[in-house]
């Protein structure tokens, strides 16, 4: 009985870390891409203004 429970617990806590973890990285994968985006765009912007 103990080791059933425990193993839920257990089972439950890395499904509940590994789905925080891809949700950041995702986040984070958004955020990078944004910047990138911008940059990219402002060197498009200087390009054409020359």
């Amino acid at each position: 009985m103990s080791d059933n429970l425990f193993y839920r617990i257990a089972l439950i806590s890395f499904l509940v870390l590994f789905g925080s973890m891809l949700f950041f990285l995702n986040e984070y994968r958004e955020k990078k891409e944004n910047s990138i985006g911008k940059i990219f765009r402002n060197e498009q912007v200087k390009f054409f203004n020359i």
